[in-house]
């Protein structure tokens, strides 16, 4: 996932900086509970270095097979609820990233199906 925020993470405290980087991995889950690509397309990076990894896929690298996955998932998928705990937001410089525990109520190819995932 990439935003802006590396670019501004050296004109913040870092309290700001986590508390953006708080923002933006909620902006994440929202666009992701949306199941619209618009959306999901607003919080990520568009640039050649992106990778992503979905639980049990292959490693996707860069922004157009990132895109072609969520464009997948929302397709297949009626519903996706998440109740983020245990956020850990980390700041190294113009690096940040978010650890959390992701649990997952999804309605799936006609199935229900309730999941929790360290992310």
């Amino acid at each position: 996932m990439g935003s802006d925020l590396g670019d501004r993470v050296a004109e913040l405290t870092p309290d700001e900086a986590e508390a953006e980087l708080i923002q933006a991995n909620a902006r994440f889950y929202r666009a992701f509970e949306s199941l619209d690509l618009g959306e999901m397309e607003r919080v990520w990076s568009h640039a050649d270095h992106v990778q992503c990894i979905h639980p049990g896929w292959a490693l996707l690298a860069g922004w157009d097979a990132v895109r072609e996955s969520w464009d997948a998932i929302f397709k297949g998928t009626r519903e996706m609820r998440f109740s983020i705990g245990d956020v850990r937001p980390y700041v190294d410089a113009d690096l940040g990233w978010v650890t959390c525990t992701e649990n997952i109520l999804s309605h799936t190819r006609g199935q229900v199906s309730v999941t929790s995932l360290l992310a």
